[in-house]
């Protein structure tokens, strides 16, 4: 049994888009994923060939927050314990052919 890290949001004739379960959580750039269908027993593969972190909302924009006002700097898992709230308005997601 694989392990589940998405849903399928989005899909064309030749490729399909998912949204990760945890943020940041995308399968490598190139790596073949599979996608199970709706008919027991068939699937679509896919390669990764784009990944995206962004807003849930249509039309939001993520800013900035790797800097403090008092001038910290913050890098990566900093940033995500800082500011809890990205998790709930940020989603990666990621494309395969």
């Amino acid at each position: 049994m694989t392990e589940r890290i998405g849903e399928i949001i989005e899909t064309t004739t030749t490729c399909f888009t998912a949204g990760t379960y945890q943020l940041l959580e995308a399968p490598p750039f190139g790596s073949l994923v599979r996608a199970q269908t709706r008919v027991d027993g068939m699937a679509i593969y896919g390669l990764v060939y784009t990944i995206h972190t962004g807003s849930k909302e249509p039309g939001g924009r993520a800013i900035v927050r790797g800097r403090t006002y008092s001038g910290k700097t913050l890098y990566d898992e900093e940033i995500y314990r800082e500011h809890p709230d990205l998790a709930e308005v940020l989603q990666t997601e990621f494309s395969a052919l």
